[in-house]
């Protein structure tokens, strides 16, 4: 039986432009070329908010039609968050993954989105300790509430599509993301398809997406359900509105990096 499988990945980094003026950011950006090895790092290795990595792969029959025997996605095929204001994790949304087959190709979507609980991590912490000394039950609690009513930001997203061919070739893009933050879109130079990730070089497919202009929107608008399915989109693909996460438990887990 003549058989070989296909591998091949590509990624998004979402970043915050310093020219925000927030305390969150990542200066002016992730480079042009990135290495394998740097994308699963979840230390500032690379300036990114959260990294949306696809990796999937293929088995071919070339005796058989439909040729393709199977798909899946690797391991790897996640999202990657590196610590927000004050070493906070950010919260991780549940991963949307689909796959849909053809006699000569499958598609891989992926959909990987996080948000910043700093502020209310924060005012959480800084809540409980004034309840202590002041006898106000459930301090921290309302302290989050109010945290999250005034500071509180919508998820930020990406959605990733790629392609692989019975052939051997592949494609991939971009499908949408949230209006904010700035985001840069990365896949492997032609021919590079099977080589192992951590040693893949990355490089940058078309001009960064620029956010600066939609920060004050996306505050606004990046709650609730999508409102189209390609390019700079509001809303998020969870739904989720800000009253949503108003009383929902925030991690006060901070890394050491």
């Amino acid at each position: 039986m003549s058989t070989r499988t296909l591998t091949d990945s590509i990624c998004s980094l979402s970043w915050i432009d310093k020219r925000t003026g927030l305390r969150e950011q990542d200066g002016a950006g992730p480079p042009s070329i990135i290495h394998g090895y740097q994308v699963t790092r979840e230390d500032d290795a690379l300036p990114f908010r959260f990294l949306n990595l696809l990796e999937a792969t293929i088995l071919v029959d070339e005796s058989r039609s439909p040729r393709i025997v199977s798909s899946n996605w690797t391991s790897a095929s996640k999202i990657y968050q590196n610590p927000s204001y004050g070493k906070i994790n950010s919260e991780a949304f549940p991963t949307k993954q689909s796959i849909l087959p053809s006699p000569d190709r499958v598609v891989f979507r992926q959909t990987v989105g996080a948000r910043t609980v700093s502020p209310e991590v924060i005012a959480q912490t800084v809540g409980a300790g004034g309840g202590i000394v002041t006898g106000v039950p459930f301090a921290d609690k309302i302290a989050r509430k109010v945290a999250h009513e005034f500071f509180g930001f919508p998820p930020i997203w990406t959605t990733l599509q790629l392609t692989l061919f019975a052939d051997g070739r592949s494609e991939g893009v971009v499908l949408c993301h949230s209006l904010f933050p700035s985001m840069n879109f990365y896949a492997r130079p032609r021919g590079s398809a099977n080589a192992p990730l951590v040693s893949s070089r990355y490089s940058l497919v078309g001009p960064p997406y620029d956010a600066l202009q939609h920060l004050d929107e996306w505050q606004s608008r990046g709650w609730g359900p999508p409102q189209n399915k390609s390019g700079p989109c509001e809303g998020n693909p969870w739904g989720l509105k800000k009253t949503d996460l108003t009383v929902r438990p925030v991690d006060p887990g901070r890394r050491t990096v």
